[in-house]
């Protein structure tokens, strides 16, 4: 909360001086505060002056000698400048007002009716909203920070629990299921009272178990994604799809290389990959799949599309049993925690668009 005597810097963008000195007036009146005023006459005046972090509030007239106040307020948005903005007009309109509302605008006053008491209480309201939308986004980043280093730690448990999977119980079994097959070869010459049916039965099993065992830990960590990289791991889940559906037309296009990719970012473009394609297994009916991986000058980007069944985006995102079917909100927050953006674009009788965007 601001305390008596604080020091308030003030951005004034005018292009009428006896409004800028009928505006010095009324925040001389404020007794508690002390005001440090800086005057921009034009549009370019507030473009050149307007830094970031050069003053505490902005107070913006909405008609200048070029384009609106709501422009410059844009343009200086863009450009880093974070402190909050009060529109002044001559004349109200309830339009502006909602339009100044909707851009960020935390006030629209009329000129005529202002005063010290009125400007006193925008302006402080202004700043303490400001601030508490600051430590709002300082949370979400916070937040951000431990969610992407959780996310990090399970993979890392998933990678060890794959590979004490692979290279001890796997290793075990294959063994096992070696030295029956060698038993069950002797029993045709040398022991031929053993029962050759029961060995056989056997090994069927202990060939299922290695099976499972190695679906468990691809499901867990894909191993060739540790041992030869993303673009091969991905060619496997298309493979492995183009088994399920050997109907559906599968194109994909890898115009990325390996070594291109962010290693962060790689688990994330594998298990968006492996969601989607369930989902596209499961619940499209697609009779033809595009995937792509490409860079372009700045971006890494992931595109998924198939002609099958889609579905209502809205009502799916706000039924919480759909989010999960679907996988959307994983997918969502995977690629968002690792510092990319994720949009879906759904038709139900054109398929669907995945589409992740990572920043070099």
């Amino acid at each position: 909360m601001l305390s008596k005597e604080a020091m308030i810097r003030i951005m004034l963008v005018d292009d009428d001086e006896d409004d800028f000195v009928l505006m010095r007036q009324m925040l001389s009146g404020i007794k508690h505060w002390k005001v440090n005023l800086q005057w921009a006459s034009s549009y370019e005046d507030a473009l050149r002056a307007a830094k970031p972090g050069i003053c505490d509030l902005c107070l913006m007239d909405y008609r200048l000698d070029r384009g609106t106040g709501l422009d410059l307020m844009s343009e200086l948005q863009k450009n880093g400048f974070s402190a909050p903005f009060i529109v002044l007009t001559g004349k109200g309109d309830h339009e502006i007002d909602l339009r100044a509302m909707q851009d960020g605008a935390a006030d629209y006053l009329e000129k005529s009716q202002v005063n010290s008491d009125i400007l006193e209480r925008s302006i402080r309201y202004a700043i303490e909203r400001a601030k508490n939308l600051e430590a709002l986004r300082q949370s979400e980043r916070q937040l951000k920070v431990l969610s992407s280093k959780l996310m990090e730690a399970q993979e890392n448990e998933r990678k060890r629990l794959a590979h004490e999977l692979h290279d001890s119980i796997g290793a075990s079994l294959t063994a096992a299921k070696l030295g029956l097959e060698r038993t069950l070869h002797r029993t045709e010459s040398e022991k031929p009272e053993i029962d050759r049916a029961v060995i056989g039965q056997v090994v069927e099993i202990v060939e299922s178990i290695i099976k499972d065992l190695k679906r468990i830990y691809g499901n867990l960590r894909p191993l060739i994604l540790d041992d030869l990289g993303l673009l091969p791991a991905v060619r496997a889940l298309i493979r492995q799809f183009s088994e399920v559906k050997h109907v559906v037309r599968f194109d994909h296009t890898f115009d990325v290389e390996e070594g291109e990719i962010p290693e962060p970012v790689k688990i994330v473009i594998y298990r968006v990959c492996q969601e989607a394609l369930n989902n596209i297994t499961k619940h499209s009916q697609a009779t033809a799949v595009d995937l792509s991986l490409t860079r372009s000058e700045n971006a890494i980007v992931l595109s998924i599309l198939d002609n099958g069944r889609g579905f209502d985006l809205k009502k799916v995102l706000s039924e919480d049993k759909d989010k999960t079917r679907l996988g959307l909100g994983s997918m969502r927050e995977r690629v968002e925690m690792s510092g990319g953006s994720f949009t879906v674009v759904s038709d139900k009788t054109k398929g669907t668009t995945i589409r992740a965007v990572w920043p070099i």
